[in-house]
């Protein structure tokens, strides 16, 4: 690759980082906004009090909204579960921006 090759292959790499620069903006204010909703699905949660309404679930109606209830045993473990490994994979891509 020639001098002037590779500076345009760095434009261009440049041009694609600026157009996701928007994108990369959003999705912060998304994990912001999915950190906050998680920790209170885990207090939720981990509270002794969620294995009394879980013991009365037939007690309860819950819009889920097509969802799994959050009185099933496993919907919020699996989304926890999930979301952890979002977070496994997006980790070593920010430290590598150290």
């Amino acid at each position: 690759m020639d001098t002037q090759q590779e500076i345009q292959e760095m434009q261009d790499q440049y041009g694609h980082l600026m157009a996701l620069l928007p994108a990369l903006e959003n999705s912060v204010e998304l994990w912001r906004e999915a950190t906050q909703r998680m920790q209170t699905l885990c207090d939720f949660y981990f509270n002794p009090k969620w294995l009394e309404y879980y013991d009365a679930a037939d007690h309860f109606q819950i819009d889920t909204k097509g969802n799994y209830s959050v009185l099933s045993q496993d919907a919020i473990w699996n989304l926890l579960a999930e979301y952890q490994t979002l977070t496994e994979q997006i980790k070593p891509l920010l430290e590598r921006l150290d």
